[in-house]
């Protein structure tokens, strides 16, 4: 038992050729060449705090991208006219403070007889449309950053590499798709 956990700590531990392609290095590794203090062989070396400050700079890149698809949320809520000019009036009767999320110009989109007007079964079905469409595009354009950020993070084994794009696509991917509820949930 103890020699199977050691084997598996060190990177030896593999049954079949598929397991030696999932917990050995990746192809696509990149490192420099030093001799292993356990095993006494030459192997690639990448540090682990270089991939550390990699992993913080693809945070901070998800995070600005996810802003963004806030951002075209609450563009969305302005237009589909969940936040119009009754909510301003409800967050603050007096009109001194403003709805952080209210923006009149795409809020009046919505409006009777605007371009997405609610009162109209086909207008008011146009942004909602439109934001399946973006939030379709974000995920599809999303997708090939994340990969992009994995392998520039220069994860060592398959499974490692896998799991950060894994990571990163479910959290973007599942706030894209349901950042829409936290308005109703929190404002309404």
């Amino acid at each position: 038992r103890k020699e199977a956990r050691l084997s598996y700590q060190f990177g030896t531990f593999a049954f079949t050729t598929q397991d030696r392609v999932k917990f050995g290095q990746r192809p696509n590794f990149e490192g420099k060449m030093r001799l292993n203090p356990v095993t006494g062989m030459m192997e690639k070396y990448y540090p682990a705090y270089k991939r550390r400050i990699k992993v913080a700079v693809s945070a901070f890149v998800t995070i600005v991208l996810l802003a963004g698809a806030s951002v075209i949320m609450v563009i969305s809520l302005n237009v589909q006219g969940y936040i119009s000019q009754e909510d301003q009036e409800r967050w603050d009767p007096s009109g001194e403070d403003a709805h952080p999320l209210y923006f009149p110009w795409f809020a009046s989109l919505a409006d009777e007889g605007g371009i997405f007007d609610t009162n109209s079964y086909w207008k008011s079905m146009i942004p909602a449309l439109l934001r399946a469409v973006a939030v379709a595009t974000m995920n599809k354009q999303y997708s090939k950053i994340a990969e992009q950020l994995s392998e520039w993070e220069n994860h060592e084994t398959l499974v490692d590499h896998e799991n950060s794009l894994i990571l990163k696509r479910l959290l973007f991917e599942t706030f894209d798709a349901y950042i829409i509820l936290f308005y109703p949930a929190i404002y309404e």
